[in-house]
Protein backbone atom coordinates (compact mmCIF):
# COMPACT_ATOMS: atom_id res chain seq x y z
CA UNK A 1 0.00 0.00 0.00
CA UNK A 2 1.28 3.42 -0.92
CA UNK A 3 1.34 6.38 1.41
CA UNK A 4 1.12 8.81 -1.51
CA UNK A 5 -1.42 11.61 -1.23
CA UNK A 6 -3.93 11.31 -4.05
CA UNK A 7 -5.91 14.39 -4.97
CA UNK A 8 -8.88 13.78 -7.24
CA UNK A 9 -9.18 16.74 -9.57
CA UNK A 10 -12.60 18.40 -9.54
CA UNK A 11 -11.77 19.73 -13.00
CA UNK A 12 -9.78 17.10 -14.96
CA UNK A 13 -7.48 18.44 -17.65
CA UNK A 14 -6.07 17.27 -20.93
CA UNK A 15 -2.53 18.06 -22.02
CA UNK A 16 0.08 17.03 -24.56
CA UNK A 17 2.30 14.33 -23.12
CA UNK A 18 6.01 15.00 -23.40
CA UNK A 19 8.52 12.66 -25.03
CA UNK A 20 9.01 10.78 -21.76
CA UNK A 21 5.30 9.99 -21.69
CA UNK A 22 5.30 8.95 -25.33
CA UNK A 23 3.61 12.14 -26.56
CA UNK A 24 -0.07 12.28 -27.46
CA UNK A 25 -2.99 13.72 -25.59
CA UNK A 26 -3.28 12.75 -21.94
CA UNK A 27 -6.14 13.18 -19.48
CA UNK A 28 -5.30 13.96 -15.88
CA UNK A 29 -7.96 13.13 -13.30
CA UNK A 30 -5.81 12.99 -10.18
CA UNK A 31 -2.51 14.18 -8.76
CA UNK A 32 -0.39 11.71 -6.83
CA UNK A 33 2.02 13.39 -4.44
CA UNK A 34 4.73 11.26 -2.83
CA UNK A 35 4.41 10.69 0.89
CA UNK A 36 7.83 12.18 1.61
CA UNK A 37 8.91 15.64 0.53
CA UNK A 38 12.56 15.64 -0.53
CA UNK A 39 15.16 18.37 -0.87
CA UNK A 40 14.83 18.37 -4.67
CA UNK A 41 11.15 19.23 -4.28
CA UNK A 42 11.98 22.10 -1.95
CA UNK A 43 14.76 23.35 -4.22
CA UNK A 44 12.26 23.68 -7.06
CA UNK A 45 10.41 26.23 -4.93
CA UNK A 46 13.50 28.44 -4.65
CA UNK A 47 13.82 28.55 -8.44
CA UNK A 48 10.28 29.94 -8.91
CA UNK A 49 8.88 33.43 -8.41
CA UNK A 50 5.82 34.25 -6.31
CA UNK A 51 3.97 32.16 -3.77
CA UNK A 52 1.75 30.37 -6.30
CA UNK A 53 4.73 29.86 -8.61
CA UNK A 54 6.65 28.24 -5.76
CA UNK A 55 3.79 25.90 -4.90
CA UNK A 56 3.27 24.90 -8.54
CA UNK A 57 7.01 24.36 -9.05
CA UNK A 58 7.02 22.02 -6.08
CA UNK A 59 4.00 20.12 -7.42
CA UNK A 60 5.71 19.80 -10.78
CA UNK A 61 8.86 18.46 -9.10
CA UNK A 62 6.85 16.01 -6.99
CA UNK A 63 4.68 14.68 -9.82
CA UNK A 64 7.01 14.88 -12.81
CA UNK A 65 4.21 16.40 -14.87
CA UNK A 66 5.18 18.77 -17.66
CA UNK A 67 4.89 22.51 -17.12
CA UNK A 68 2.00 22.76 -19.59
CA UNK A 69 -0.07 20.27 -17.56
CA UNK A 70 0.51 22.12 -14.31
CA UNK A 71 -0.48 25.40 -15.99
CA UNK A 72 -3.88 23.93 -16.93
CA UNK A 73 -4.89 23.07 -13.36
CA UNK A 74 -8.05 24.81 -12.22
CA UNK A 75 -7.69 27.25 -9.31
CA UNK A 76 -9.97 25.07 -7.17
CA UNK A 77 -7.66 22.09 -7.71
CA UNK A 78 -4.58 24.22 -7.02
CA UNK A 79 -6.16 25.20 -3.69
CA UNK A 80 -6.69 21.52 -2.83
CA UNK A 81 -3.06 20.73 -3.65
CA UNK A 82 -1.66 23.61 -1.61
CA UNK A 83 -3.88 22.60 1.31
CA UNK A 84 -2.53 19.05 1.12
CA UNK A 85 1.03 20.40 1.20
CA UNK A 86 0.47 22.91 4.02
CA UNK A 87 0.86 20.50 6.93
CA UNK A 88 4.07 18.77 5.77
CA UNK A 89 5.64 22.14 4.96
CA UNK A 90 4.60 23.97 8.12
CA UNK A 91 7.73 23.04 10.08
CA UNK A 92 10.23 23.93 7.38
CA UNK A 93 12.13 27.21 7.04
CA UNK A 94 10.91 29.65 4.39
CA UNK A 95 12.49 29.46 0.95
CA UNK A 96 13.91 32.25 -1.16
CA UNK A 97 14.54 35.87 -0.17
CA UNK A 98 12.42 37.46 2.51
CA UNK A 99 10.71 40.83 2.28
CA UNK A 100 13.56 42.32 4.34
CA UNK A 101 16.22 41.17 1.81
Amino acid sequence: MSDDTVIQLKHPITYQGDKYEGGGTRELTELRLPARIKAKHLRAMDEAKGEIGKALAMVRAMTGLPHDAIDELDAEDVAAVTEALAAPLSGLPATGPTSSD
